[in-house]
């Protein structure tokens, strides 16, 4: 199993890695799913990943599929809180969906994603 390890990074904001390497690079208020389709934009094959916040061998979160968690983010809303959502690319990102596929994201280059996550 896949084991991310989750940054804090101030403000609410988190940065992960992956076998000590930046997994995330940007600080966001998602790095779960964010985190899982960093992951697939660098080829890893599906299946569960696991999180651990930094200096802590506890699992924090689990995820069961990689490939699933691509597909979904937190929205927040003064109307509904914090829902899970969908995920849809930012404007401006070149990432894209694979031709029909129903959401996980093909990218040229992944080190762009790992920036704009």
């Amino acid at each position: 199993m896949i084991t991310v390890t989750i940054i804090q990074a101030g403000n609410g904001r988190f940065l992960t890695a992956l076998n000590e390497r930046p997994l995330i690079t940007t600080p966001t208020i998602s790095p779960l799913y964010g985190s899982c389709r960093a992951l697939v934009a660098l080829g890893y094959a599906d299946g569960p990943v696991q999180f651990i916040h930094a200096g802590s061998a506890t699992i924090a979160a689990r995820i069961g599929s990689i490939h699933g968690g691509a597909k979904l983010r937190v929205e927040e809303t003064d109307r509904n809180g914090l829902r899970i959502v969908a995920y849809r690319p930012f404007p401006g990102l070149t990432g894209r969906l694979a031709p029909g596929d129903s959401g996980t994201p093909e990218f040229d280059d992944p080190a762009q994603l790992l920036a704009c996550v």
